[in-house]
């Protein structure tokens, strides 16, 4: 089977040339000392009247991730919250 792979460029693009499209916002949930826990995308369109609001667990995608999740987990949050 094959399975088609959308990267985070591709999905980024893929939302900017949607006439619709009017932004999105990232929110970080952390713990009582600050740690990263998960992260929030809110997705907005001009012809919608409440936004689409994402959520992903840090360790849920950790636990799938690669050793890249251990350098740049930031970053890598933010981009599988976008993927969502």
């Amino acid at each position: 089977t094959i399975q088609p792979i959308v990267s985070v460029d591709g999905w980024i693009k893929k939302c900017n040339e949607h006439p619709q499209f009017d932004g999105m916002e990232f929110e970080d949930d952390r713990d009582a000392n600050g740690k990263l826990t998960g992260m929030w995308c809110t997705i907005y369109r001009k012809d919608r009247k409440h936004p689409t609001r994402i959520r992903e667990d840090l360790e849920e995608c950790k636990a799938s991730g690669g050793p890249v999740w251990k350098i740049s987990e930031y970053r890598m949050m933010r981009n599988r919250v976008i993927c969502q």
